[in-house]
């Protein structure tokens, strides 16, 4: 009964994810532009004749639209994670700073595939020591999510999770065509999307995927715990 719930709860949580998307955040043309590095500044600049970044602090999700410059500062005790993403035509820079761990406060930078989409903080394994999420979504037709994960190594510096290649499960991945999404629910990071057969058509079922963040030998990872399809 408890998972029948859980799977209910993030069907809706994933449905609401998906009419919020057009509602929130702002779009500048600052394709390209540089990354703002200060968390302290009301407003980064970006690229000229653009409107300038999206600068926002709290530890509420943001949510963006595709291409511009998005900054947003979360906050937990006295650590804080800076997220500074540069979105371009079909490619994004992710740039993500911590200040205040113990050992390391060295930066994660890495250019990807897809635009951004949304950030949030949450400690799926409540274990006191919050992960930052950034959702991704490629540009083109087939809206492919993709994520980003870090978390504080017991607040000494910070690490990137990692997550099992969705293309390497031939079982899970069979009818993916993408159109996928991503939604924190009640301690699981949840992705769904519609199933197609061999033609490429909808089959009008939905798979599920669930995971847990666990301890893994190199570190933090997302573990596939669950799947559904309905």
């Amino acid at each position: 009964m408890r998972q029948a719930l859980l799977a209910a709860t993030i069907v809706l949580a994933l449905a609401a994810c998906s009419t919020d998307d057009d509602t929130q955040g702002a779009s500048p043309d600052a394709a390209g532009a540089d990354i703002a590095q200060s968390s302290d500044a009301a407003e980064a600049p970006g690229a000229p004749g653009s409107d300038g970044a999206t600068t926002a602090a709290g530890n509420k999700p943001v949510d963006g639209k595709q291409a511009g410059v998005y900054t947003h500062t979360f906050t937990h005790k006295r650590q804080s994670y800076q997220v500074d993403i540069v979105s371009g035509v079909a490619s994004s820079t992710v740039t993500i700073t911590s200040k205040g761990l113990t050992l390391s406060n060295k930066p994660l930078k890495k250019t990807v595939a897809g635009l951004f989409k949304s950030a949030e903080m949450t400690d799926l394994d409540a274990d006191g020591e919050p992960e930052i999420y950034v959702f991704m979504q490629s540009a083109d037709t087939g809206d492919r999510a993709s994520v980003i994960v870090v978390a504080s190594d017991q607040g000494r510096r910070m690490v990137e999770v990692s997550m099992p290649d969705l293309a390497a499960d031939a079982k899970n991945s069979a009818g993916y065509r993408g159109k996928d999404e991503f939604a924190i629910v009640e301690k699981v990071l949840a992705r769904r999307f519609p199933l197609h057969d061999d033609r490429g058509e909808p089959t009008g079922t939905m798979r599920q995927m669930q995971y847990k963040l666990a301890k893994g030998a190199n570190g933090p990872e997302l573990k596939l715990d669950q799947v559904a399809e309905f």
